[in-house]
């Protein structure tokens, strides 16, 4: 019979242990529409997506298994204030979550149809323009999302599109002629245009200078939600040091900080 040191069976029990994955203890219900490659929908179902990837590989290293919902952000929003959901993937800033860590950043950009010449220069360049937009997102946490707020009641300056396809329906309305701008998450955009194969009757127009803060939020009307945002800071900080959260940022295409303003994705205009 072989001998083995005491120092060394307790070295390899900590490397096995080290090596397995942890067991789920608990599941927290996140909830967000269709919002590819951040939100992924198959069949009905939120199949993936750079946010929920991170989430739920994060949260998986602490012990805790996610859940997907796909509801209308509208609902889920609702719902996860009101306490009957946990959370919501890719929250507006300023919901009055529970934020957990930022896990990216995204632009958003101003498209119209290839017949316009409209070039987006700043606010003022949208006086007299319709704008196209999703009813409760966010788009860069400043003045854009001001400017949303201010004209809510003016159909002539913003028109709103609501529900788990709102992305797609937006697109359908500026090829349609029912506003001449609209204004999206640059990925999401092209995410959208490849799925309609509809490269060539679109065009990018200008984006915005502030990006949007990629993260989950968390109830805070659930004992748990401070916990659950501390397991998911520690679980990120693993996966940075890992290098597994870089390497989703490049698969899906997401800036790791706000000050890269670069295309992420082959241009399809």
């Amino acid at each position: 019979m072989t001998y083995c040191p005491p120092r060394i069976i307790l070295l390899l029990s900590t490397l096995l242990t080290a090596c397995l994955p942890v067991a789920a203890k608990e599941t927290v219900r996140l909830a967000s529409d269709e919002w590819c490659p951040y939100v992924c929908v198959r069949d009905g179902r939120i199949s993936g997506g750079f946010v929920v990837e991170a989430t739920t590989r994060a949260l998986g290293t602490m012990g805790i298994r996610v859940e997907p919902m796909l509801l209308p952000l509208n609902r889920a929003m609702r719902q996860t204030l009101a306490g009957t959901i946990d959370g919501v993937f890719a929250p507006p800033e300023d919901a009055g979550l529970r934020p957990g860590p930022v896990l990216g950043y995204s632009r958003a950009c101003f498209f119209t149809s290839t017949r316009s010449s409209w070039s987006y220069r700043g606010l003022w360049s949208l006086k007299g323009v319709r704008l196209g937009v999703i009813g409760d997102y966010e788009y860069d946490n400043g003045d854009m999302d001001a400017f949303i707020v201010s004209h809510r009641g003016n159909r002539h300056a913003i028109d709103f599109s609501y529900g788990t396809n709102a992305g797609t329906t937006n697109a359908k309305k500026l090829l349609g002629g029912r506003f001449p701008v609209l204004l999206e998450h640059e990925l999401v955009m092209y995410k959208l245009i490849s799925e309609m194969k509809a490269e060539g009757r679109f065009r990018n127009a200008g984006c915005l200078e502030n990006t949007f803060a990629l993260r989950a939020g968390f109830s805070p009307h659930n004992k748990r939600s401070g916990k659950w945002a501390a397991a998911l800071a520690q679980g990120v900080a693993r996966l940075e040091k890992s290098g597994e959260l870089a390497r989703l940022r490049e698969r899906h295409g997401v800036a790791a900080t706000p000050g890269d303003g670069k295309p992420r994705v082959q241009s399809l205009f």
